[in-house]
């Protein structure tokens, strides 16, 4: 649960850019990013209403929008992807241009929010910019009409474009340490490769290192024979959920069941399930059986030696829906061809 943040006393626009100042700058000192999400929503919370609150951030080769920082009454909810073309993300994407909602006649058909429904009366919504680009969308609804007047949005503006900027050199330095970390882990996955005889221990140290490289919950590694997928390596985090520590090992399928994993063996890429995904996506039955098991995002990467798909490998995210990034997608599928020996 996030801390309450006091209001103001001083109304003022002098008051509020002062205290602007002072609150923007525990923003730009942190490279963590969670500090940076906290850090943004008690600088907007000194200055306006805030008793929903939600930072999203544009993922452009997915065309999607994901919500990473979300408080609904001061209570962190779980985060959430979505298509860009879901209502007041399309709106302030498309036009560039703030919105301002001051009662609930003044949302248009179609044009969501984030907070308890019952509750929202009135939104401030600001794009989050990095230079001239649209990094992501900061919004804060409120549970009162006519919380928000037009001299609120340079000052919610000023706090997105802070918030995008220290989101973007917290990226920048966690690329940074990811390049040095999976360069480690390749050499110590080539470096076990050449040391053992034995696949099954190659197996588990693919597992173990496609986890932690990509800091999963949970990794398997799942041959396909004979129409059944066998489970045949695994390798469960610290943070794995304890339906997901059910061991799957030498447990039988019929491959026929995962369509998905199919697809990325058909079509030799891979494929990302969310429990979130509609039918059109992804069958019921699969999505029922990755919540059996507590796996909110499964990465699915095909294994292929000399053209011939011989299996899969599976990456589990138990905490939260998540969205891969492309040097992900690319170190997920260089640990893959390691399996595929």
């Amino acid at each position: 649960q996030a801390p309450n943040v006091p209001q103001l006393d001083d109304p003022s626009q002098s008051g509020r850019l002062e205290t602007l100042y002072h609150a923007s700058q525990a923003i730009s000192q942190s490279l963590d990013m969670e500090a940076i999400y906290l850090a943004t929503y008690q600088a907007v919370g000194q200055i306006m209403a805030n008793e929903a609150f939600a930072i999203a951030l544009l993922d452009e080769p997915h065309q999607a929008v994901e919500a990473l920082y979300l408080l609904d009454g001061g209570v962190r909810q779980p985060g959430m992807v979505l298509p860009v073309t879901t209502g007041l993300f399309q709106r302030v994407l498309e036009t560039g241009q703030p919105v301002l909602i001051h009662t609930p006649d003044d949302w248009a058909d179609g044009l969501t929010h984030f907070g308890d429904s019952a509750h929202v009366q009135s939104a401030a919504v600001v794009p989050m910019r990095v230079g001239e680009r649209i990094f992501g969308l900061l919004s804060t609804p409120a549970y009162r009409p006519h919380a928000f007047q037009a001299d609120d949005l340079p000052l919610l503006t000023t706090v997105a474009n802070q918030a995008a900027a220290a989101i973007h050199n917290a990226r920048l330095f966690e690329a940074t340490e990811r390049q040095a970390r999976d360069l480690d882990i390749l050499v110590k996955a080539q470096s076990a490769a050449t040391a053992s005889l034995d696949r099954a221990d190659i197996l588990n140290v693919v597992a173990a290192q496609l986890a932690q490289a990509l800091n999963g919950t949970s990794a398997y590694v799942v041959e396909v024979s004979d129409a059944l997928a066998t489970t045949v390596a695994e390798y469960y985090s610290p943070e794995a959920s304890a339906a997901e520590r059910v061991s799957d090992l030498h447990t039988h399928y019929p491959s026929s069941f995962f369509t998905r994993a199919q697809q990325a063996m058909t079509q030799g890429v891979t494929v990302t399930v969310n429990v979130t995904d509609d039918d059109s996506v992804t069958r019921a039955a699969e999505r029922d059986h990755l919540r059996q098991f507590g796996c909110q995002t499964e990465l699915v990467v095909p294994l292929v030696r000399q053209g011939r798909a011989l299996g899969y490998v599976e990456l589990w995210e138990s905490r939260h829906v998540r969205v891969f990034s492309t040097d992900e997608l690319r170190l997920a599928q260089t640990l893959a061809g390691r399996a595929a020996v």
